[in-house]
């Protein structure tokens, strides 16, 4: 078991979900593999971070675009609507930033404007 935290590493296990009460009835568990993810939403490891880390983190908040209904109408967000928000602003964080700076000003003025802030957290952890 971990937290999706984890996919940000290259890590070679998968990701164990925690069980409900119908995978005790079952006898079964569900889990995910990082390269599946990557696979499946056709993106570079990279940009499945950025992504992941758009979503939100123990060490870093929710990219705040991601909440706003106007620009995600299917609330909760999945990490599949901050792969298509990176790929509408040429992949890059940075640009992403640039193109929500009124929604970042308004809501998050210090956290994610400062971009290199989250790769600098992600090297550290």
């Amino acid at each position: 078991m971990g937290s999706k935290e984890l996919l940000l590493y290259d890590i070679h296990d998968a990701i164990i979900f925690p069980p409900v009460t119908s995978d005790w009835e079952k006898k079964t568990f569900t889990g995910v593999l990082r390269s599946d993810l990557i696979k499946k939403l056709n993106v570079t490891p990279d940009m499945f971070a950025d992504a992941l880390l758009m979503t939100g983190t123990t060490f870093l908040p929710t990219f705040p675009p991601l909440q706003d209904e106007n620009i995600i109408s299917r609330q909760p967000f999945s990490v599949l609507d901050a792969v298509n928000l990176l790929r509408t602003s040429e992949k890059s964080i940075t640009t992403t930033c640039a193109a929500f700076s009124d929604i970042l000003q308004l809501r998050d003025p210090t956290g994610w404007t400062s971009t290199g802030r989250r790769r600098w957290v992600l090297s550290i952890a």
